[in-house]
C-alpha cells in the first residue's frame, strides 16, 4: 500500500472519500506504519507530551495539507522534536508561532536554514507569509537578517512586486538598512536597483542614509 501511494498518489489509490479525509489514517498508510511495526507509532503521540492541535499540525506537514499560518501551537519544543529537517522545506511548515519560537531560541539553525530557503522561493504562499510575519516587532530584526542572508534577491523581488505599495517597499528597505550589516544592502542591490529609484532617504539616528 505504501508503495502504491508513493507511485500513484492517495487520490488514485484510496478510492474511499472517508478514508482520504482521515488525515491520521492517510499518514499511517503513506509512511508504512500500518504493518508489523505499527506498534511503534502508538507511542508517537502521548497526551501529556503534545496536544491534539499540535499533533494535527504535525500530520498536516506529513500529509502535505497546510493549515493557516496563524494555527495555534501549544507545546512547540515537543512539536519540533517530532519533525525531520527536510520537513522544514514543506509548505505546510509555514506557521507564525513555530517560526517565532525558533527565531527567539539559539539551537534551531538547521531547521531555520531549511525554513528560510523555502521562504526565498518567490512563491505567492511564501510572499504572503513574509509580508504578514515581518511586522512582528519582537522578532523582526532576527527575521529580516536571516531572510536577507538566505535570499540575495530579496530587494529585487520587493522592487518588482506590484502587490506591494510604495510605502510598503520603503518599509522593506528600512528594515534592510537598520537590521543588517553595511554590506548586505550592497549585496541586495542586484541589477542596480538603487534606492534613488524610489526617491527617498531613511532617517536613522538623525543621520540620513542613502543607498
Amino acid at each position: 500500500m505504501q508503495g502504491l501511494i508513493e507511485k500513484h498518489g492517495t487520490d488514485e489509490v484510496l478510492t474511499s472519500e472517508s478514508i482520504r479525509n482521515n488525515d491520521l489514517l492517510v499518514f499511517l498508510l503513506r509512511k508504512g506504519y500500518i504493518n508489523e511495526e505499527y506498534a511503534g507509532y502508538i507511542n508517537f503521540f502521548k497526551a501529556n507530551s503534545i496536544t491534539t492541535e499540535d499533533m494535527n499540525f504535525i500530520l498536516s506537514i506529513k500529509n502535505e495539507k497546510p493549515l493557516p499560518f496563524t494555527y495555534s501551537l501549544t507545546k512547540i519544543p515537543e512539536t519540533l522534536e517530532r519533525l525531520q529537517i527536510h520537513e522544514f522545506g514543506e509548505k505546510a511548515i509555514l506557521n507564525f508561532s513555530l517560526l517565532k519560537y525558533m527565531l527567539l531560541e539559539t539551537h534551531y539553525d538547521a531547521q531555520l536554514k531549511a525554513f528560510f530557503e523555502q521562504l526565498s522561493n518567490e512563491s505567492v504562499t511564501s510572499w504572503n507569509f513574509i509580508n504578514e510575519f515581518i511586522d512582528d516587532e519582537e522578532t523582526e530584526k532576527y527575521f529580516v537578517k536571516r531572510l536577507a542572508t538566505a535570499w540575495p534577491g530579496l530587494w529585487e523581488s520587493v522592487y518588482y512586486n506590484n502587490a506591494l505599495t510604495y510605502d510598503r517597499k520603503i518599509r522593506y528597505i528600512e528594515w534592510l538598512m537598520v537590521y543588517t550589516d553595511l554590506e548586505t544592502p550592497k549585496q541586495q542591490n542586484r541589477g542596480n536597483l538603487t534606492v534613488a529609484k524610489l526617491v527617498f532617504h531613511v532617517d536613522v539616528n538623525s543621520a540620513y542614509l542613502s543607498w
